[in-house]
């Protein structure tokens, strides 16, 4: 997957926003503040030490580089430990032994999964911890043990301090549990294993809300907007109006509006396109505005530096471009908009990080394999998509725990925050596959009952 071209001398690589994640630990071990920027209290901790408190433990005895070394062993030997769970989690809700194994080998081989371990960024742990929380939840639910809820409730706990806005899962699996048990048990019976869900996460964030509220005199009991960064108004509304037409919103993405407003680039791929454009939004004013943003900044800023001046003023456009494409073109906006997003979150990056160059510099037999983990990934997760329109069989209350989440965070960014980075969805991913690949089977039955017949339950 690249690793050995990626010059780090790690086993694994970076991330963007690695040094985010470590830095405040970085900083308490050296200057015995917890804070990702120094002298600087908006940022106080930049993200939640879900992430970091893995990095520091390593860190006690190791040098920085093996601590990043430790960090992604241990990202590949929880993966396969949250392998063998998704393989029980499957069990307990197929009763067919070969499904489980099926998906357990379709997860096992997948780049798309198998890329988060390999990167020092906080999807791997938060995927693994879904599922293997995710299973003890389904045990919670059917016979609701102190164990079991205590057990999933910890591994939910962490993944809302890897990954925040899971926290409405918080809500979900209390939820679940108590439409599946609200006619056999007492109020008092319901209740108890609900509490016992949520009260690791109540334990630990009850105390890092107190810490932020010493440090920083604010309550914010999960992170700060965009963690703490510091994002220019001209960035996000570009990043906005981007999003309003559909387009992938990060600058990395050589042939997006983005990169083409962001980053001076000369491919004409990347420069707006005729369906693009309304009455305010025109090719010369977007021209105008990619000047201003991709302007240097003078060494030293003051209120009244032109530079600052014209960031104002095209953050300004920016925004009143995004308000014509609403106005302007609603069926764009609405419908076709929210479609490209969803690709952009579901569908990219299937076969893309096998190899560590582009497509078409690749060998005829690399090229075969990138396609065929490609369209095997469109193909699982197009399942997956469209079982949320027609699902095959009753719905249960463990199948609820499995299908919300993934399409919680296409709700989450594709439809409010308008915003989508390929790798988000891998939090969810094994859960989206477990779909996806159950509803290809059911569909296969019900076309062709004869040539697929359906196990026996074990």
């Amino acid at each position: 997957m690249g690793i050995a071209t990626s010059g780090t001398g790690l086993i694994g690589k970076r991330g963007g926003d690695t040094v985010a994640y470590f830095q405040a630990i970085e900083n308490l071990l050296t200057h015995g503040h917890y804070t990702h920027i120094l002298n600087y209290l908006p940022a106080y901790a930049g993200r939640m030490p879900g992430y970091g408190a893995v990095y520091g433990l390593f860190r006690l005895f190791l040098s920085p580089t093996l601590a990043y070394d430790a960090v992604i062993l241990a990202q590949m030997v929880l993966a396969l430990v949250a392998l063998y769970y998704l393989g029980l989690l499957t069990y307990q809700l197929t009763k067919r032994r070969l499904v489980a194994y099926a998906i357990m080998l379709l997860h096992a081989i997948s780049p798309y999964g198998a890329q988060a371990d390999l990167f020092l960024l906080t999807e791997s742990f938060a995927a693994s911890a879904l599922v293997i929380g995710t299973y003890y939840c389904l045990l919670g639910v059917m016979a609701p043990t102190r164990q079991n809820m205590l057990l999933a409730g910890s591994w939910l706990a962490w993944v809302v301090f890897l990954r925040p806005y899971m926290a409405p899962l918080l809500g979900l699996w209390p939820s679940v549990h108590i439409y599946h048990s609200y006619r056999q048990q007492s109020w008092r019976q319901l209740l108890q294993p609900s509490v016992l869900l949520i009260l690791p996460f109540l334990v630990v964030d009850c105390a890092w809300t107190a810490r932020n509220w010493l440090v920083s005199q604010q309550f914010v009991p999960l992170q700060t907007a965009y963690a703490g960064i510091p994002f220019p108004d001209d960035y996000l509304a570009a990043r906005r109006f981007a999003a309003a037409l559909g387009e992938d919103p990060v600058e990395w993405n050589s042939t997006s509006l983005m990169s083409w407003l962001i980053r001076p680039i000369t491919a004409p791929q990347t420069a707006p396109q005729s369906w693009q454009l309304t009455q305010h939004g025109t090719y010369d004013s977007l021209r105008w505005v990619r000047q201003q943003l991709q302007a240097p900044p003078p060494k030293v800023l003051l209120s009244t530096d032109p530079h600052i001046r014209g960031n104002q003023q095209a953050a300004a456009a920016l925004r009143r471009f995004h308000d014509a494409v609403v106005r302007e073109k609603p069926w764009l906006y609405y419908v076709v908009a929210p479609v490209r997003l969803t690709y952009y979150l579901v569908l990219t990056g299937g076969g893309n990080s096998i190899f560590a160059w582009p497509f078409s510099e690749l060998a005829i037999w690399q090229k075969v394999i990138r396609l065929l983990f490609t369209c095997t990934h469109w193909l699982l997760m197009g399942a997956s998509l469209c079982s949320y329109i027609w699902w095959p069989q009753r719905a249960s209350t463990g199948w609820l725990l499995v299908r919300v989440p993934p399409i919680f965070l296409i709700l989450l960014f594709v439809v409010i925050l308008r915003y989508v980075e390929a790798r988000y969805f891998i939090v969810v991913y094994p859960l989206a596959l477990l779909s996806g690949t159950v509803w290809l089977i059911h569909l296969a039955e019900h076309i062709a009952p004869r040539l697929f017949m359906a196990q026996k339950p074990e």
